[in-house]
């Protein structure tokens, strides 16, 4: 089963190194999709002559059939596709996948997992080189994916300043959308386990897990961070004998941020000031009364009024 990392920050006591790999990769599947779509590959079980993989692959709409090429680094063994029928190269380098006839038609709007298993030799190390999956839809439509298979160093929060065999030296730089009273956590995944990290900033410590794949850093002191005002944390990430870990996922405040360079925020519209209410229109005043005329005095026989 896959365990989730992405907010609690622990592990089971129960990961064991090949496992501990698993996690460093499902932590980093939030940024490894292809170049061109957002199907994602991931390793879910990995032993020393073979692993378990998986494509989760958005259906955008209707398909008809598709097709997944993968070239090696090196010989495999054998492999197990689960949704298609194989074709394999003479030395094993290269195989296609193409889609059983119960597997070609996925309906829109589902996310659909195809699944294998491959073997090699203990002795020789296989990698993937390329994935190309090529699907085909009802309405005659047909597009190809790149795949990316293997970890890719954060570019957006970590700006790197130097890099040797040894470490990565860089600086940690983000833009906050709003104001906090102090710096909130941050988790670092590693495509490997490194040796020890360094971080040059009295307002922050580190604490890493599951055998330094992992790093939180936090507040040691408060620290005010405004808003649209660039913070950066310089750090010193050394690797291993014999290994070469990049920094591949980095999640600030819950948020993704390994892709997102530290850009100031839009301003906020201003709320419209609500339209004044119409004066009400003054009554009329009343007109005054007139006073009625007084009759006319009879006239008399001589056409004199009388008195």
């Amino acid at each position: 089963a896959v365990v989730s990392t992405q907010s609690t920050g622990t592990l089971p006591s129960s990961v064991t190194s090949h496992s501990m790999k698993l996690q460093v990769l499902v932590f980093a599947a939030l940024v490894w999709t292809g170049s061109t779509c957002d199907v994602k590959y991931r390793a879910v079980d990995i032993w020393p002559t073979g692993w378990k993989g998986e494509l989760e692959i958005p259906i955008t709409k209707k398909t008809a059939n598709w097709k997944l090429h993968i070239v090696f680094t090196n010989p495999i063994q054998a492999g197990n596709f689960w949704q298609g029928t194989t074709e394999y190269n003479e030395d094993k380098t290269e195989v296609t996948v193409t889609s059983f006839d119960w597997s070609s038609v996925q309906e829109e709007g589902i996310t659909f997992v195809a699944g294998f298993t491959l073997s090699h030799d203990q002795e020789v190390e296989v990698k993937i080189s390329s994935m190309t999956l090529n699907v085909c839809y009802a309405d005659g439509e047909c597009a190809e994916c790149d795949v990316q298979t293997e970890p890719k160093q954060c570019s957006g929060a970590f700006l790197e300043a130097k890099k040797t065999a040894k470490f990565i030296k860089g600086k940690i730089q983000v833009m906050p959308a709003e104001n906090y009273a102090t710096f909130p956590d941050m988790i670092l995944a590693f495509s490997e386990p490194i040796k020890k990290i360094g971080v040059k900033s009295k307002f922050v410590k580190v604490d890493c897990w599951n055998e330094k794949a992992f790093c939180t850093i936090s507040a040691k002191k408060p620290k005010a961070l405004k808003r649209n005002k660039l913070f950066a944390i310089p750090i010193s990430i050394f690797a291993n004998k014999k290994t070469k870990p990049l920094l591949v996922g980095m999640k600030w405040n819950g948020v993704d941020v390994c892709e997102t360079k530290p850009e100031p925020h839009p301003e906020p519209e201003p709320e419209p000031e609500p339209e004044p209410e119409p004066e009400p229109e003054p009554e009329p005043e009343p007109e005054p009364e007139t006073e009625p005329e007084p009759e006319p005095k009879p006239e008399n026989e001589t056409g004199q009024y009388s008195k």
